[in-house]
């Protein structure tokens, strides 16, 4: 199973990113004008460098990355500006951690396989699952299947019949 797993480099950026944890200030402004999405994709391949954005120079090179019209609202918001972008490695961490957490709610990955392809521990995966449980996320189904011969021990016997209840 291990072998078919992909790695953590290979995962995209979901295109439904949002704004949230371990977003800088500026990262927010250039996803105002950009996107949230584009703005991640940005720091992916150009975080920790120094640009100095003007209005003659090259577009071409974010426009591979973010696209020509993402592009263009870069350049147009941020020209004559001297910027050190930042590496965004927590935000695109989490936004690339965020469809594996979801297929371990779901069920459908085990929590050490999310570990294995997010390269952490598996506490980190239950704390990351519950700090989604407290931001309103469904809850991790059970991935055991329960026999339908044996009974709950934990449920109750009717006060009233004294039978199990189903």
């Amino acid at each position: 199973m291990a072998g078919d797993l992909p790695r953590f480099d290979e995962l995209p950026i979901p295109a439904e990113v949002t704004i949230g944890t371990g977003w800088s200030p500026l990262m927010v402004e250039i996803a105002d004008h950009i996107g949230a999405h584009a703005t991640l994709k940005l720091l992916e391949r150009f975080g920790g460098e120094h640009f100095r954005i003007s209005r003659a120079s090259r577009r071409d090179r974010f426009a591979e990355v973010i696209g020509e019209a993402a592009a263009k609202a870069f350049q147009e918001a941020f020209h004559g500006e001297k910027l050190d972008l930042p590496t965004g490695r927590d935000a695109i961490w989490r936004a690339k951690a965020q469809p594996i957490l979801g297929q371990v709610r779901d069920g459908l990955l085990t929590v050490a396989d999310a570990g294995r392809i997010l390269r952490v521990s598996r506490t980190r995966i239950h704390a990351l699952l519950e700090e989604g449980d407290r931001a309103g996320l469904p809850r991790r189904r059970r991935m055991k299947p329960v026999d339908p011969r044996q009974i709950d021990m934990f449920q109750t016997v009717s006060s009233e019949t004294g039978i199990i209840p189903s």
